[in-house]
């Protein structure tokens, strides 16, 4: 299933967040590059940081239900999209 951030950039302006602080449910979710910048992660210390995917690489991210399979051994990681860059 995709279900990617449909948003109207031309309704949007510079900081509205576009998909709020979440964990996603599934098993895993995968990130390409995006056109956009504005995907921010946060560190299991409760850091956050702008993700940079590189040109022909994917970044894969752990859902609830790997957190679950895993016994907790991964966790699902914490994520939010902001609109950071006018059109």
């Amino acid at each position: 299933m995709l279900s990617p951030t449909a948003a109207d950039l031309e309704k949007s302006k510079k900081g509205d967040v576009l998909g709020a602080f979440h964990r996603d449910f599934d098993l895993l979710t995968i990130h390409g590059k995006a056109r956009f910048p504005g995907l921010f992660s946060w560190l299991n210390t409760g850091e956050k940081f702008m993700v940079q995917v590189p040109e022909g690489h994917l970044l894969i991210q752990a859902g609830k239900q790997l957190e679950w399979l895993t016994g907790g051994y991964i966790s699902a990681g914490f994520h939010e999209i902001i609109y950071t860059k006018e059109v």
